[in-house]
Protein backbone atom coordinates (compact mmCIF):
# COMPACT_ATOMS: atom_id res chain seq x y z
CA UNK A 1 0.00 0.00 0.00
CA UNK A 2 1.46 3.54 -0.85
CA UNK A 3 1.14 6.50 1.09
CA UNK A 4 1.27 10.06 -0.43
CA UNK A 5 3.26 12.78 0.74
CA UNK A 6 0.41 14.57 2.78
CA UNK A 7 -0.91 11.14 4.50
CA UNK A 8 2.61 10.61 5.92
CA UNK A 9 3.19 14.08 7.33
CA UNK A 10 -0.88 13.63 8.79
CA UNK A 11 -0.18 10.27 10.44
CA UNK A 12 3.67 11.70 12.08
CA UNK A 13 1.39 14.51 13.49
CA UNK A 14 -0.97 12.22 15.03
CA UNK A 15 1.84 10.01 16.74
CA UNK A 16 3.74 12.83 17.82
CA UNK A 17 0.58 14.55 19.22
CA UNK A 18 -0.55 11.16 21.35
CA UNK A 19 3.06 10.18 22.11
CA UNK A 20 3.14 13.78 23.87
CA UNK A 21 -0.08 13.15 25.44
CA UNK A 22 1.60 10.03 27.02
CA UNK A 23 4.87 11.79 28.13
CA UNK A 24 2.21 14.42 29.62
CA UNK A 25 0.51 12.24 31.45
CA UNK A 26 3.54 10.19 32.86
CA UNK A 27 5.12 13.04 34.38
CA UNK A 28 2.07 14.82 36.43
CA UNK A 29 2.63 16.65 39.26
CA UNK A 30 0.88 14.84 42.86
CA UNK A 31 0.15 18.12 45.71
CA UNK A 32 -1.60 16.56 48.54
CA UNK A 33 -2.20 17.72 51.94
CA UNK A 34 -1.60 15.54 54.89
CA UNK A 35 -3.36 15.71 58.42
CA UNK A 36 -3.73 14.65 61.21
CA UNK A 37 -7.15 12.39 60.75
CA UNK A 38 -8.06 12.87 64.26
CA UNK A 39 -7.73 16.92 64.97
CA UNK A 40 -7.28 17.96 61.07
CA UNK A 41 -4.03 20.17 61.94
CA UNK A 42 -1.48 19.49 59.75
CA UNK A 43 1.80 16.99 59.59
CA UNK A 44 4.79 18.65 58.79
CA UNK A 45 7.80 16.51 57.54
CA UNK A 46 5.67 13.29 56.80
CA UNK A 47 7.38 11.33 54.13
CA UNK A 48 6.17 10.82 50.54
CA UNK A 49 7.72 8.42 48.69
CA UNK A 50 7.76 5.35 46.20
CA UNK A 51 7.65 1.88 47.58
CA UNK A 52 10.21 0.16 44.82
CA UNK A 53 12.65 3.56 44.75
CA UNK A 54 14.48 5.56 47.21
CA UNK A 55 12.46 8.62 45.73
CA UNK A 56 10.66 10.91 47.41
CA UNK A 57 9.85 14.38 49.65
CA UNK A 58 8.30 15.80 52.77
CA UNK A 59 5.45 17.55 53.58
CA UNK A 60 6.33 21.54 54.61
CA UNK A 61 5.35 23.32 57.38
CA UNK A 62 1.80 23.67 55.86
CA UNK A 63 1.54 19.79 55.91
CA UNK A 64 1.71 20.39 52.00
CA UNK A 65 3.61 17.73 49.52
CA UNK A 66 4.58 17.72 45.83
CA UNK A 67 5.57 14.55 43.68
CA UNK A 68 6.45 14.01 40.26
CA UNK A 69 4.50 11.16 39.18
CA UNK A 70 7.34 9.89 36.28
CA UNK A 71 9.37 9.30 39.72
CA UNK A 72 7.81 5.65 40.16
CA UNK A 73 6.38 3.47 38.02
CA UNK A 74 2.97 2.86 36.69
CA UNK A 75 2.31 0.10 39.06
CA UNK A 76 3.85 1.45 42.54
CA UNK A 77 2.48 2.50 45.32
CA UNK A 78 3.10 5.46 47.57
CA UNK A 79 3.61 5.46 51.22
CA UNK A 80 3.26 8.27 53.45
CA UNK A 81 4.72 7.89 56.80
CA UNK A 82 5.47 9.90 59.59
CA UNK A 83 6.59 9.20 63.25
CA UNK A 84 3.72 8.82 65.75
CA UNK A 85 1.42 7.76 62.89
CA UNK A 86 -0.02 4.75 61.41
CA UNK A 87 2.33 4.66 57.66
CA UNK A 88 -0.76 4.11 54.61
CA UNK A 89 0.35 3.13 51.36
CA UNK A 90 -1.63 3.96 48.38
CA UNK A 91 -1.51 2.80 44.60
CA UNK A 92 -0.10 5.83 42.30
CA UNK A 93 -3.33 5.80 40.62
CA UNK A 94 -4.96 6.54 43.81
CA UNK A 95 -3.14 9.42 44.09
CA UNK A 96 -3.23 10.77 40.83
CA UNK A 97 -7.50 10.52 40.78
CA UNK A 98 -7.79 11.60 44.55
CA UNK A 99 -10.83 14.20 44.29
CA UNK A 100 -9.58 16.20 47.60
CA UNK A 101 -6.05 15.19 48.21
CA UNK A 102 -5.66 15.31 51.73
CA UNK A 103 -4.14 12.14 53.25
CA UNK A 104 -5.14 11.61 56.84
CA UNK A 105 -2.66 9.89 58.74
CA UNK A 106 -4.13 8.35 62.24
CA UNK A 107 -2.09 9.38 65.21
CA UNK A 108 -0.62 5.83 67.47
CA UNK A 109 1.16 7.09 70.65
CA UNK A 110 1.54 5.01 73.51
CA UNK A 111 3.01 6.91 76.38
CA UNK A 112 4.24 4.62 79.30
CA UNK A 113 4.20 5.93 83.01
CA UNK A 114 7.28 4.68 85.04
CA UNK A 115 5.50 1.39 86.25
CA UNK A 116 4.92 0.30 82.56
CA UNK A 117 8.20 1.00 81.87
CA UNK A 118 10.10 -1.15 84.15
CA UNK A 119 10.12 -4.10 81.99
CA UNK A 120 11.56 -2.26 78.99
CA UNK A 121 15.39 -2.04 78.73
CA UNK A 122 16.59 1.36 80.29
CA UNK A 123 17.03 4.49 77.71
CA UNK A 124 20.84 4.07 78.84
CA UNK A 125 21.13 0.45 77.22
CA UNK A 126 18.85 1.62 74.15
CA UNK A 127 21.28 3.81 73.44
CA UNK A 128 24.55 2.08 73.56
CA UNK A 129 22.21 -0.62 71.20
CA UNK A 130 22.14 1.76 68.57
CA UNK A 131 25.33 2.82 68.82
CA UNK A 132 26.99 -0.40 68.76
CA UNK A 133 24.66 -1.08 65.25
CA UNK A 134 26.14 2.32 63.78
CA UNK A 135 28.34 0.34 61.18
CA UNK A 136 25.71 -2.62 60.92
CA UNK A 137 22.47 -0.42 60.15
CA UNK A 138 24.21 2.76 58.22
CA UNK A 139 25.49 2.71 54.39
CA UNK A 140 29.46 1.90 55.23
CA UNK A 141 29.41 1.79 50.83
CA UNK A 142 30.58 4.83 48.65
CA UNK A 143 26.74 6.62 47.51
CA UNK A 144 25.80 9.40 45.30
CA UNK A 145 23.05 11.23 46.13
CA UNK A 146 20.87 13.78 44.17
CA UNK A 147 20.08 16.80 46.94
CA UNK A 148 17.87 20.02 47.10
CA UNK A 149 18.74 22.54 49.59
CA UNK A 150 17.24 25.46 50.48
CA UNK A 151 18.66 28.63 52.74
CA UNK A 152 17.16 31.92 53.95
CA UNK A 153 18.74 34.34 55.55
CA UNK A 154 17.52 37.22 57.78
CA UNK A 155 19.47 40.33 59.07
CA UNK A 156 18.08 42.44 62.25
CA UNK A 157 15.12 40.53 61.27
CA UNK A 158 14.70 41.47 57.96
CA UNK A 159 15.05 38.82 54.69
CA UNK A 160 18.37 39.85 52.92
CA UNK A 161 18.81 36.48 50.64
CA UNK A 162 16.91 33.34 49.56
CA UNK A 163 18.13 30.45 47.75
CA UNK A 164 17.47 27.47 46.57
CA UNK A 165 20.34 24.16 44.80
CA UNK A 166 19.87 21.13 42.82
CA UNK A 167 23.35 19.12 44.15
CA UNK A 168 25.34 16.17 44.18
CA UNK A 169 26.50 14.63 46.97
CA UNK A 170 28.95 12.27 46.64
CA UNK A 171 30.08 10.23 49.80
CA UNK A 172 32.79 7.76 49.71
CA UNK A 173 31.40 5.42 52.39
CA UNK A 174 31.54 4.83 56.44
CA UNK A 175 27.98 6.64 56.86
CA UNK A 176 27.94 7.98 60.02
CA UNK A 177 32.21 9.11 59.17
CA UNK A 178 33.56 8.61 62.23
CA UNK A 179 36.42 11.38 62.14
CA UNK A 180 36.44 13.78 59.12
CA UNK A 181 32.78 14.12 58.15
CA UNK A 182 33.19 17.02 55.97
CA UNK A 183 36.29 15.93 53.74
CA UNK A 184 34.90 12.21 52.63
CA UNK A 185 31.82 14.46 50.60
CA UNK A 186 32.23 15.68 47.37
CA UNK A 187 29.41 18.47 46.15
CA UNK A 188 29.18 19.57 42.56
CA UNK A 189 25.88 22.09 42.31
CA UNK A 190 23.90 21.48 39.38
CA UNK A 191 21.48 24.26 39.02
CA UNK A 192 20.66 27.14 41.43
CA UNK A 193 18.42 30.55 42.15
CA UNK A 194 18.84 32.99 44.26
CA UNK A 195 17.05 36.25 45.31
CA UNK A 196 19.14 39.84 44.99
CA UNK A 197 22.46 39.82 47.51
CA UNK A 198 21.16 42.80 49.83
CA UNK A 199 23.18 41.49 52.56
CA UNK A 200 25.05 44.36 55.10
CA UNK A 201 27.34 42.26 56.03
CA UNK A 202 28.16 40.57 52.34
CA UNK A 203 31.90 41.07 52.42
CA UNK A 204 32.38 38.97 55.61
CA UNK A 205 33.83 35.25 55.12
CA UNK A 206 30.79 33.50 57.30
CA UNK A 207 28.43 34.70 54.62
CA UNK A 208 29.55 31.68 52.05
CA UNK A 209 27.73 28.51 52.50
CA UNK A 210 28.12 28.47 56.29
CA UNK A 211 24.71 26.28 56.74
CA UNK A 212 25.55 23.80 53.88
CA UNK A 213 28.72 23.31 55.81
CA UNK A 214 26.96 23.24 58.59
CA UNK A 215 24.56 20.17 57.07
CA UNK A 216 26.90 18.16 56.10
CA UNK A 217 28.20 17.94 59.76
CA UNK A 218 24.89 17.57 61.08
CA UNK A 219 24.39 14.87 59.06
CA UNK A 220 27.20 12.82 60.36
CA UNK A 221 25.23 10.56 63.21
CA UNK A 222 27.90 9.62 64.98
CA UNK A 223 28.48 12.97 66.52
CA UNK A 224 25.40 12.79 68.76
CA UNK A 225 26.63 9.46 70.34
CA UNK A 226 29.95 11.17 71.47
CA UNK A 227 29.84 11.45 75.59
CA UNK A 228 28.50 14.44 76.39
CA UNK A 229 27.47 13.98 80.10
CA UNK A 230 24.09 13.35 78.95
CA UNK A 231 21.13 12.48 81.56
CA UNK A 232 18.73 10.23 79.50
CA UNK A 233 15.13 10.21 79.72
CA UNK A 234 12.48 6.84 78.25
CA UNK A 235 9.67 9.57 77.18
CA UNK A 236 7.43 6.95 75.26
CA UNK A 237 6.74 4.47 72.66
CA UNK A 238 5.28 5.38 69.34
CA UNK A 239 4.68 3.54 65.44
CA UNK A 240 6.27 3.89 62.31
CA UNK A 241 5.79 1.67 59.39
CA UNK A 242 3.99 -0.96 61.53
CA UNK A 243 7.32 -1.41 64.14
CA UNK A 244 7.92 -0.24 67.65
CA UNK A 245 10.28 3.18 67.89
CA UNK A 246 11.45 4.25 71.24
CA UNK A 247 11.44 8.04 72.50
CA UNK A 248 14.43 8.92 73.86
CA UNK A 249 15.41 12.54 75.35
CA UNK A 250 19.46 13.19 76.14
CA UNK A 251 20.09 16.23 78.31
CA UNK A 252 23.13 17.95 79.20
CA UNK A 253 23.96 21.64 80.13
CA UNK A 254 23.86 23.04 76.64
CA UNK A 255 22.05 20.58 74.36
CA UNK A 256 18.71 18.63 73.84
CA UNK A 257 19.04 15.71 71.71
CA UNK A 258 15.70 13.68 70.74
CA UNK A 259 16.22 10.35 69.28
CA UNK A 260 13.67 7.50 67.68
CA UNK A 261 15.00 4.06 67.68
CA UNK A 262 13.48 1.07 66.24
CA UNK A 263 13.15 -1.76 68.57
CA UNK A 264 13.78 -4.87 67.04
CA UNK A 265 17.37 -3.36 65.21
CA UNK A 266 18.16 -0.53 67.18
CA UNK A 267 18.07 2.56 64.30
CA UNK A 268 18.06 5.70 64.81
CA UNK A 269 15.44 6.72 62.23
CA UNK A 270 15.30 10.40 63.10
CA UNK A 271 16.69 12.91 65.96
CA UNK A 272 15.83 16.10 66.36
CA UNK A 273 18.51 18.55 68.33
CA UNK A 274 19.06 22.08 69.89
CA UNK A 275 22.12 23.10 70.46
CA UNK A 276 22.68 26.03 73.03
CA UNK A 277 26.26 26.58 73.52
CA UNK A 278 28.20 28.84 75.73
CA UNK A 279 30.96 29.83 73.10
CA UNK A 280 33.71 32.33 73.43
CA UNK A 281 33.71 35.17 70.38
CA UNK A 282 35.70 34.45 67.43
CA UNK A 283 37.62 36.75 65.23
CA UNK A 284 36.38 36.97 61.31
CA UNK A 285 37.76 40.16 59.75
CA UNK A 286 37.50 42.84 61.79
CA UNK A 287 34.67 41.85 64.04
CA UNK A 288 34.21 38.91 66.09
CA UNK A 289 30.58 36.87 66.01
CA UNK A 290 29.86 33.71 67.81
CA UNK A 291 27.04 30.96 67.53
CA UNK A 292 23.77 31.93 70.00
CA UNK A 293 21.89 28.41 69.08
CA UNK A 294 21.28 26.20 66.41
CA UNK A 295 18.89 23.53 66.11
CA UNK A 296 17.41 20.95 63.69
CA UNK A 297 15.86 17.55 62.86
CA UNK A 298 17.81 14.82 60.92
CA UNK A 299 15.31 12.11 58.89
CA UNK A 300 16.72 8.36 57.27
CA UNK A 301 14.91 6.41 55.06
CA UNK A 302 15.67 2.41 55.11
CA UNK A 303 16.65 1.24 51.22
CA UNK A 304 16.42 -2.55 51.28
CA UNK A 305 18.12 -3.05 54.88
CA UNK A 306 20.43 -0.22 55.05
CA UNK A 307 19.21 3.26 56.19
CA UNK A 308 20.10 6.21 54.07
CA UNK A 309 19.99 10.35 55.25
CA UNK A 310 16.83 11.51 53.71
CA UNK A 311 16.01 14.79 55.26
CA UNK A 312 17.77 17.08 57.25
CA UNK A 313 17.40 20.71 58.37
CA UNK A 314 19.19 23.49 60.52
CA UNK A 315 18.41 26.83 62.06
CA UNK A 316 21.57 28.87 63.08
CA UNK A 317 21.23 32.26 65.42
CA UNK A 318 24.78 33.92 64.86
CA UNK A 319 25.68 37.10 66.91
CA UNK A 320 28.14 39.91 65.54
CA UNK A 321 30.41 42.33 67.97
CA UNK A 322 32.29 45.28 66.76
CA UNK A 323 35.16 43.67 69.32
CA UNK A 324 35.52 40.68 71.58
CA UNK A 325 35.31 43.19 74.72
CA UNK A 326 31.68 43.73 73.42
CA UNK A 327 28.76 42.64 75.74
CA UNK A 328 26.08 44.35 73.00
CA UNK A 329 25.01 42.68 69.99
CA UNK A 330 25.45 45.05 66.74
CA UNK A 331 23.99 42.45 64.48
CA UNK A 332 22.21 39.80 64.18
CA UNK A 333 21.80 36.76 61.89
CA UNK A 334 19.81 33.71 61.39
CA UNK A 335 19.81 31.17 58.77
CA UNK A 336 17.10 28.55 58.02
CA UNK A 337 18.63 25.74 55.58
CA UNK A 338 17.04 22.21 54.73
CA UNK A 339 18.65 19.65 52.48
CA UNK A 340 16.33 16.96 50.51
CA UNK A 341 17.85 13.94 49.39
CA UNK A 342 15.51 12.43 46.84
CA UNK A 343 17.42 9.46 44.97
CA UNK A 344 20.63 7.48 46.28
CA UNK A 345 22.91 5.97 43.68
CA UNK A 346 24.44 2.56 45.12
CA UNK A 347 25.67 0.79 42.33
CA UNK A 348 28.50 1.86 40.55
CA UNK A 349 28.68 4.80 42.54
CA UNK A 350 31.78 7.63 41.07
CA UNK A 351 33.29 10.42 42.72
CA UNK A 352 32.66 13.67 41.11
CA UNK A 353 35.28 15.06 39.00
CA UNK A 354 37.74 17.32 40.53
CA UNK A 355 37.23 20.06 38.33
CA UNK A 356 33.20 20.18 39.41
CA UNK A 357 33.72 19.86 43.12
CA UNK A 358 32.46 22.78 45.37
CA UNK A 359 35.53 22.79 47.95
CA UNK A 360 33.50 22.59 50.62
CA UNK A 361 36.31 23.44 53.65
CA UNK A 362 37.35 26.55 51.56
CA UNK A 363 34.10 28.31 52.22
CA UNK A 364 33.28 29.08 48.85
CA UNK A 365 30.77 31.49 47.73
CA UNK A 366 27.79 29.96 46.14
CA UNK A 367 25.69 32.59 45.98
CA UNK A 368 27.98 34.20 43.30
CA UNK A 369 28.69 30.68 40.99
CA UNK A 370 27.67 31.26 37.37
CA UNK A 371 25.70 28.91 37.07
CA UNK A 372 22.79 29.99 34.38
CA UNK A 373 19.21 29.11 35.76
CA UNK A 374 17.09 26.89 33.61
CA UNK A 375 13.41 27.08 34.30
CA UNK A 376 12.95 23.62 32.61
CA UNK A 377 15.45 21.98 34.73
CA UNK A 378 13.08 23.05 38.36
CA UNK A 379 9.95 21.82 36.39
CA UNK A 380 11.09 18.28 35.72
CA UNK A 381 12.98 18.16 38.88
CA UNK A 382 12.16 20.64 41.50
CA UNK A 383 9.56 18.82 43.74
CA UNK A 384 9.95 20.39 47.25
CA UNK A 385 6.85 22.51 47.53
CA UNK A 386 7.34 26.21 46.56
CA UNK A 387 4.92 27.09 49.48
CA UNK A 388 3.76 31.12 49.21
CA UNK A 389 5.99 31.72 51.77
CA UNK A 390 9.09 30.84 50.03
CA UNK A 391 7.66 33.11 46.84
CA UNK A 392 6.94 35.99 49.43
CA UNK A 393 10.52 36.45 50.76
CA UNK A 394 11.86 35.89 47.12
CA UNK A 395 9.83 38.42 46.23
CA UNK A 396 10.34 40.71 49.24
CA UNK A 397 14.19 40.11 48.82
CA UNK A 398 13.92 41.59 45.33
CA UNK A 399 11.24 43.92 45.69
CA UNK A 400 14.20 45.78 48.41
CA UNK A 401 16.74 46.44 45.28
CA UNK A 402 13.95 47.45 42.65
Amino acid sequence: MKYNRNTIIAILIILIGVNSTLVAQNSQKIIGKIVNANTGFVIELATVYSSSTSQGTVSNNEGIFEYNSNLAHATDSLVISCIGYESIKLSLNTFLNSKDNVFRLVPVVYMLDPVVIKPFPKAEEIIEKAKKNLDKNYCQHPFLADCYFTEFIKEDGKYVRAMELALQQYNKGSFPNPMFPIPMQQIKIIEKRKSANNTVLKNSPLNRCFSLNYLLITSNLRNYFISKNYSYTFDSITKLNNQTVYVITGLSETEKVTYYISENDYKVVQLTFFWNPVLPKYRMGDNYFTISQTSGKLIFKEIGTILYPFYTSNILEIYYFKNKSDTSIWHKQNVASELLYSNIITENAKEIDKNERVQILAYPNIYNLDIPYNEDYWQRNNYIFESMDKKQIFNSINGQNN
